[in-house]
């Protein structure tokens, strides 16, 4: 269901929020024969990949996962997404850009701090040290101009 007319200020984009972040996929494994890490020890690297699919012309659906690789007898991920819809009225050009920034820099920082405190949560209900991935900046991460876009389907003739 659509949230009602939610207007955000998104890195200086006007969007709507059609559905709020959502958690798709949690992942979380330990090796019970590995040792414990000590507090302090833990500094995995992070891996992100974004996808991007289109729903009609101004409304793009993001999903971001992210995974933790380099904690030895730990394996963990967690998946989000989060759709929004652009206004109406924007040239061709302009509506590209706004949905590859939408995708690269404004998803990416609504849904990490989500991901951020389910990984947090995991990591405590198995027992582990505290961990809390890094705060990131996803305009140095994500750059716009990489992010491809998929077409819009095609409109339906059809009177709704």
């Amino acid at each position: 269901s659509n949230i009602d007319v939610i207007n955000h200020k998104c890195y200086d984009l006007k969007c709507r929020i059609l559905a709020p972040p959502e958690l798709l996929a949690l992942k979380f494994r330990r090796d019970e024969s590995s040792p414990l890490p000590e507090s302090g020890q833990l500094a995995p690297e992070l891996s992100f990949e974004l996808l991007v699919s289109r729903f009609a012309r101004e409304d793009i659906g993001i999903t971001l996962e992210l995974a933790l690789r380099g904690v030895p007898g730990i394996e963990a991920s967690t998946t989000f997404r989060v759709a929004f819809r652009i206004p109406a009225g924007l040239a061709d050009d302009d509506l590209a850009r706004d949905l590859r920034l939408m995708a690269a820099h404004t998803a990416p920082a609504m849904l990490y701090p989500f991901m951020r405190e389910t990984l947090a949560g995991a990591f405590m209900k198995a027992g582990l040290p505290p961990f809390l991935a890094p705060v990131i900046d996803f305009r140095a991460m994500f750059d716009p101009s990489d992010v491809s876009i998929p077409d819009a389907p095609p409109q339906s003739s059809e009177p709704k």
